[in-house]
């Protein structure tokens, strides 16, 4: 459905339960099936409705996966991460980082391929 909807009222929790996906090593899955749920059905990534269609594909128990992903050590990831985008001079997403240099935007995926094979 377009226009997507955007901005995500639950972007941190998206985030967060990608951390905490990822730690898990499912975060390629998640985050495939949220914008598949985002994209295609309307449901913006983060939200109730579509954490639960997404854990539930995923066979992930949704209230487990909320209050995990609300932990502290998880919290304490999420800021580190976020951090180092600052550092690195990162403000969107999709982006690519080799050494300093920055590639934006999933159609600069290519170049930052071309670029660390040149490295």
């Amino acid at each position: 459905k377009l226009p997507a909807p955007y901005p995500l009222k639950e972007f941190d929790r998206a985030n967060l339960i990608g951390i905490l996906l990822n730690s898990q090593g499912t975060y390629l899955e998640y985050f495939e099936e949220t914008y598949r749920v985002w994209f295609l059905e309307g449901l913006e990534a983060g939200s109730e409705e579509n954490l639960q269609k997404c854990l539930s594909k995923l066979s992930l128990n949704f209230e487990e996966i909320v209050r995990r992903a609300n932990e502290e050590e998880v919290l304490e990831q999420y800021e580190a991460n976020t951090f180092e985008a600052q550092q690195l001079g990162i403000f969107g997403a999709p982006s690519f980082t080799i050494g300093k240099e920055i590639f934006w935007g999933d159609d600069r995926l290519e170049d930052a391929i071309r670029f660390l094979e040149g490295t």
